[in-house]
């Protein structure tokens, strides 16, 4: 049984529907119009892929009751505790932009690594969690202020590049290797 995902293109904007026909998790996908390779996350079928689909970096509002709003469109209660781990301590996640970088007092990222690696910028790549209408939560990762490499799986994360996290995914900085939790 295939499912399909109605996507946006990270780089040009162009409306996708990638088919899953071998039910995988994660799979490669090359934009016709601009041929950018990115990887799209296969979750169970959205019920109005239009209305969810959000481009990685989309600003999100919260309300008071714990729901998520993307673009006016509700996307229900959030229960996310997605965290990167790093030697044992967790670093929690939050739903919206999490800048990633090593622990200084002049560093204005996010999430702030308690760590002596200097190859780890203070603001090193970005974590989008964007909240779906039907509950699940997608999480994406790519470079930001960094000025040395980052590898997701051992593959380079380029300029540009928007790459989906699972749970289980290393990302290496520096000489330091992260794990990216879902729960």
């Amino acid at each position: 049984m295939s499912n399909s995902q109605q996507i946006t293109c990270p780089k040009c904007g162009v409306r996708l529907n990638v088919v899953n026909s071998q039910n995988e998790a994660i799979k490669r996908v090359d934009c016709p119009a601009c041929h950018y390779g990115f990887m799209v996350q296969f979750r169970k079928p959205q019920v109005d892929n239009d209305a969810v689909t959000q481009l990685p970096g989309a600003a999100a509002a919260s309300t008071a009751s714990n729901e998520t709003v993307y673009g006016g469109v509700r996307a229900g209660k959030v229960n996310y505790h997605g965290a990167l781990y790093l030697n044992g301590t967790r670093y929690p996640l939050k739903v919206g932009r999490n800048v990633v970088g090593r622990k200084a007092a002049t560093s204005d990222a996010d999430v702030q690594l308690a760590t002596s690696d200097m190859y780890i910028s203070r603001s090193h790549f970005l974590v989008n969690v964007i909240a779906m209408a039907d509950g699940s939560v997608i999480a994406t990762i790519q470079n930001y202020k960094n000025k040395n490499a980052t590898l997701v799986n051992q593959q380079p994360l380029n300029t540009g590049d928007v790459v989906n996290l699972v749970d289980g995914i290393h990302i290496k900085v520096g000489d330091t290797t992260l794990i990216y939790r879902e729960q």
